[in-house]
């Protein structure tokens, strides 16, 4: 029975992984050791708890070895943080810094262009 309250966990993880970071595809292990640095630093040891969870339960003399209190505490803590997370707000922050970078690229090639045109009308 805890096998199954192990592998709801996980699941219930997962599927936040998949509607609000993107991460699609495989167990929710595997979504958990992909989330990385879409997770803030301090959730990475419950990731990687959760993820070696998921595992153990796939063998019943091993998921007796996931101490329950942990498991609580660390699905808690990725579903808060999951839960306030924005998918929209992610793209858009995503399409900004693009645009960004594009601007700026095309900033330092008109600069350059100037640079060259003018050393060219100078006779150099």
């Amino acid at each position: 029975m805890w096998e199954h309250e192990i592998t709801g966990a996980t699941r219930e993880i997962g599927d936040l992984l998949a509607a609000r970071l993107g991460l699609r595809g495989g167990s929710a292990g595997k979504r958990l050791r992909r989330a990385g640095r879409l997770l803030p630093r301090a959730l990475w040891p419950d990731a990687r708890f959760l993820a070696d969870a998921e595992a153990m339960a796939a063998n019943p003399r091993l998921a007796h070895l996931v101490e329950p209190g942990r498991l609580d505490a660390a699905t808690a803590r990725l579903r808060a943080h999951l839960r306030g997370v924005d998918p929209r707000d992610r793209r858009r922050r995503r399409l900004v810094g693009i645009l960004a970078v594009l601007a700026f690229d095309l900033l330092v090639l008109a600069v350059i262009g100037l640079a060259v045109w003018r050393w060219r009308m100078s006779g150099g």
